[in-house]
Order: C-alpha cells, then sequence, then structure tokens
C-alpha cells in the first residue's frame, strides 16, 4: 500500500461521507447534473485532497483520491478520473461554505470530550489533556513586540541570535 493511500484512507475515514453529505445539503450545493459526475461528495473529497498533496497537479490528486474513494464505495467504478477543467468547475460549484460546514461536524479536540469527572481527574481518552479543569494545549512559538528598552534586553535578550546582541535603537 502506498503512503498516499494511507494518508487518504485516514482522511475518508476521518470525514464521512455521511458528514459531507449532509453539510452538502445544509449549504444547498447538490449537484445539478443529472449524469452524476463529480458529484458534490467527490468534489469535496477533491478539494481535501488538493490540501494534502499541494505540490502535485488537479490530476494526480484526482487519480489518489478517486482510487481511494472506490474502495470506500465513495467512486463509481464506471466514471472516468475528472479533467482540471472539470474540478475546477465542480470546486466553483461547491463553494467554500461545506468546508466550514465540515469542519463543524467533524473537528473537535484530539484528546475527546471533558467528561463529568474532569474537575476531580482526566479519565478515558482525556487522559493527560486536562490540569484540573483547564484543557491543555500547546503553542509552536510566538513573538511579542515589546519597547526595545535596556530592561527588556537585560532581562530577554533578542530573537534569534542566541547571545544578547543589542540592536541599533531608533532615536525617539
Amino acid at each position: 500500500m502506498r503512503s498516499d493511500q494511507v494518508t487518504l484512507g485516514v482522511l475518508i475515514s476521518q470525514v464521512s461521507r455521511e458528514e459531507v453529505d449532509a453539510a452538502v445539503e445544509v449549504c444547498g450545493v447538490r449537484e445539478k447534473r443529472s449524469d452524476g459526475r463529480l458529484p458534490a461528495h467527490v468534489t469535496a473529497y477533491l478539494t481535501l485532497g488538493l490540501a494534502l498533496f499541494p505540490d502535485d497537479d488537479y490530476t494526480e490528486v484526482a487519480s489518489r483520491v478517486t482510487g481511494s474513494l472506490d474502495r470506500f464505495g465513495c467512486w463509481s467504478a464506471g466514471w472516468s478520473v475528472p479533467t482540471s477543467s472539470a474540478i475546477t468547475q465542480a470546486r466553483k460549484r461547491l463553494g467554500r461554505q461545506v468546508f466550514a460546514e465540515v469542519f463543524e461536524r467533524t473537528c473537535g479536540p484530539v484528546a475527546g470530550e471533558a467528561g463529568p469527572h474532569v474537575q476531580v481527574a482526566a479519565l478515558g481518552t482525556a487522559r493527560g489533556s486536562f490540569l484540573r479543569r483547564w484543557r491543555l494545549l500547546a503553542i509552536d512559538g510566538f513573538e511579542v513586540d515589546l519597547p526595545d528598552s535596556d530592561e527588556n534586553a537585560a532581562e530577554l535578550g533578542y530573537a534569534g541570535s542566541g547571545e544578547t546582541v543589542r540592536r541599533s535603537r531608533r532615536p525617539g
């Protein structure tokens, strides 16, 4: 099995066809073509696949996605892989509101929901994700703008240099 199939398999298992269909229904963007080519759920998965494989062109991603969708019963083997132009037109018809709706329906804390005993001890899927009643999270680096003062330089140094190197100050 190729690594892209694993990635797409995880995507499809976490973003179910039912949730995609419900989002499409809520947003009122159901396909209008009677031939059933590029139905809204396929277009949604193609768009998600494009986000997973940003360096690949539309037809490469379409081949990957439709192969995975076939294995999950979301694609008819009688359909042909869509062209780049067809994907572009289908994405315009689908719009972007569908993805906000899919996000709301499928995304949540990875560690699970807080149970009734979270204030005592985090249990089950949420174990280790709470400190008392607060959900733990991590921030991967951030910057704070502070005045360029001697006190701040002595306390905090300067970012990126590893040393406290004085930057030139603006007259002020």
